[in-house]
């Protein structure tokens, strides 16, 4: 089914046969790379009614600053290192072409980077490249968390390691105070569940969302167009569009298969999760029941929360959403208060 926009009252709507009054919002939007100061978020949050702080993007903490700074794709920050007088240190034959580096993650550690120069030269008519380990580029944890380099045997150069290391501090403390556009995705997908919106015909950045979270959403909307779509980093959008929902009986049906839909996937990857988690419990000699009954636990409020999505849509909707059921076929005997659990995860949703 298409969605038919016409204009009313300068205000692009989604209308369908039949319609009589809104009953949400159909949201289209894309979020690309960017880097918004913090203080640009705290201050257009400030200034309006709708959304809290804890609504928006989060600010990056210092570990997650350190990743962001020796990511692949912030390997441009290290072209520095190119403009500098290290040729020398290449000590290879023939011609130099050209001289980039490249951060890798380390096999060693999570909280480790190595630094890889990548040099070109040509022998003939052959390029060859050379990819030396140049540094290890490490997050130092705690309090006062922070980072420093050692350098690989070899490259042992003082003016070579305090350049690296320059370049990996500035841009440290850069990456704590902008926040990047993974984490305006996150926000508003969590702003998105948080106002039971639901993929919309089957699209990934096309969602459904209930009238009642309509201003949520026109808020973040605004932020999104007008303040972080100014500190793009590339030519990819960044920005969303809001279509009203005309109600219809030809709308509510087709909500109606988006949220059995939603919900039948998100049931299949629970109960396979959960067929998983109970096939490792039956190959280990013990197994802790306390940790057991915590596990199912948590996987039946995500069964409740489904079950509270598919009912709040019906009563908008005044009509019956139904899912295929499926069993769990597993060789651990679970008893107790965690047979209870397993059987009130089978039992939900019906």
């Amino acid at each position: 089914m298409s969605i038919a926009k016409q204009t009313v009252n300068d205000v692009e709507v989604a209308v369908m046969q039949g319609g009589t009054g809104r009953i949400g919002v159909v949201l289209l939007f894309a979020v690309g790379s960017c880097e918004v100061p913090v203080g640009e978020i705290i201050g257009w949050t400030l200034n309006q009614k709708e959304l809290a702080l804890e609504d928006m993007p989060n600010p990056p903490n210092k570990y997650d600053a350190f990743q962001c700074t020796c990511s692949q794709e912030n390997s441009r920050i290290w072209n520095a290192l190119s403009d500098m007088k290290l040729a020398a240190l290449e000590n290879l034959p023939g011609e130099r072409l050209k001289t980039s580096y490249l951060t890798l993650p380390s096999k060693r550690s999570k909280d480790e980077y190595i630094l890889e120069r990548r040099v070109w030269t040509r022998e003939g008519k052959v390029v060859k490249p050379n990819h030396p380990n140049i540094a290890r580029l490490l997050y130092v944890g705690g309090d006062d968390a922070t980072v420093r380099v050692e350098m690989f045997e070899g490259f042992e150069d003082e003016e070579l390691r305090c350049a690296i290391e320059e370049i990996l501090r500035k841009e440290f403390e850069r990456q704590q105070v902008v926040v990047n556009g993974t984490r305006h995705r996150q926000a508003l997908y969590r702003l998105i569940e948080r106002n039971s919106g639901v993929h919309f015909l089957g699209g990934m950045s096309t969602w459904f969302v209930p009238s009642a979270g309509i201003k949520q959403v026109e808020a973040f909307q605004e932020y999104l167009n007008t303040v972080a779509a100014k500190y793009k980093t590339t030519n990819y959008p960044t920005e969303m569009r809001i279509l009203d929902v005309i109600d219809s009986e030809t709308m509510r049906r087709d909500v109606a298969n988006d949220v059995a839909r939603e919900v039948q996937n998100r049931y299949e990857k629970l109960l396979d999760d959960t067929q998983s988690y109970l096939e490792r419990a039956a190959n280990k000699d013990n197994v802790n029941q306390e940790r057991m009954e915590r596990a199912l636990a948590s996987r039946l409020a995500q069964v409740e929360k489904m079950q509270k999505l598919r009912e709040e849509y019906e009563n908008m909707l005044r009509t019956k959403i139904c899912i295929e059921k499926k069993s769990l076929d597993s060789t651990l005997r679970v008893e107790g208060r965690a047979k209870a659990i397993l059987m009130s995860i089978q039992e939900a949703l019906k």
